[in-house]
C-alpha cells in the first residue's frame, strides 16, 4: 500500500504545507470525535471532555495557523503534524490506527 503522503517529483513548500495542514485538520477532528466518544461511553466527565478539547484545540490553533512560507516552517508544520498524530495514538490507538489506513498513511 503507497503512502498518502508518500511524495514523488518535484513538490513546493505550499503543496507540502498544504498536505500538512490537511493531516493536522483531520488528526484534530478525530481527536474530538474520540473526545466525544468517550463522553457518550461514560470514560469521561463533562470538565474532563471541556478540557481535552481545549488541550487539542488550542495546539491546533497554534500549529494551523502559523505561516509557511520557508523550508523551516514546513518542517515546523510537519513537526507538529506529527505530534498531533501522536497524541491521537496516545488518547485512542484504534481511532488513530483507523485514521491511519483510511487515509492510507505509513507511520
Amino acid at each position: 500500500m503507497e503512502s498518502a503522503l508518500n511524495i514523488h517529483g518535484n513538490c513546493n513548500h505550499a503543496e507540502i504545507g498544504i498536505l500538512a495542514k490537511w493531516l493536522l485538520h483531520e488528526t484534530w477532528q478525530t481527536i474530538l470525535q474520540a473526545v466525544e466518544q468517550r463522553l457518550v461511553a461514560q470514560k469521561i466527565d463533562t470538565a474532563e471532555k471541556e478540557k481535552l478539547q481545549t488541550l487539542y484545540t488550542s495546539f491546533f490553533f497554534q500549529a494551523f495557523y502559523s505561516p509557511v512560507r520557508t523550508t523551516g516552517d514546513v518542517h515546523s508544520l510537519l513537526k507538529h503534524t506529527r505530534e498531533m498524530l501522536l497524541l491521537l495514538k496516545n488518547f485512542d490507538e484504534p481511532v488513530w490506527l483507523r485514521l491511519m489506513v483510511e487515509n492510507k498513511l505509513q507511520e
